[in-house]
């Protein structure tokens, strides 16, 4: 969903839970991820209150400083697989801010910093 924002234009149109629907066909879950990425202050975004879906949709503006640094630190498929691979090994599951600095310490690792 990052890697769409971070690729829409204005010009493109609002960006909402319908951008996404060749993702995913079930536009609660669509929903719920947008308001986690407003949430966590990855995106810059303005909710839409809906009678019909419990969370809010969200006319998103664009990625923030944060989120595009999160983008950045696992855009890179070698680190992504890497971090997939070593989450596999723990089971599975890991905080964001894990992820962050587990993507962190492979970049370092790949810069030889």
């Amino acid at each position: 969903m990052m890697l769409r924002i971070e690729a829409c234009h204005p010009k493109d149109g609002k960006i909402t839970s319908e951008t996404f629907k060749d993702l995913c066909d079930d536009e609660e879950k669509v929903a719920f991820h947008l308001f986690l990425l407003y949430d966590v202050g990855f995106i810059v975004a303005d909710p839409v209150k809906s009678s019909m879906m419990y969370f809010p949709d969200y006319v998103v503006e664009y990625l923030t400083f944060s989120g595009c640094d999160y983008l950045d630190s696992v855009r890179d498929q070698s680190v992504w697989n890497s971090i997939k691979e070593q989450l596999r090994r723990i089971g599975g599951n890991a905080t964001l801010d894990i992820l962050t600095d587990l993507a962190s310490s492979l970049l370092r690792e790949q810069l030889k910093l």
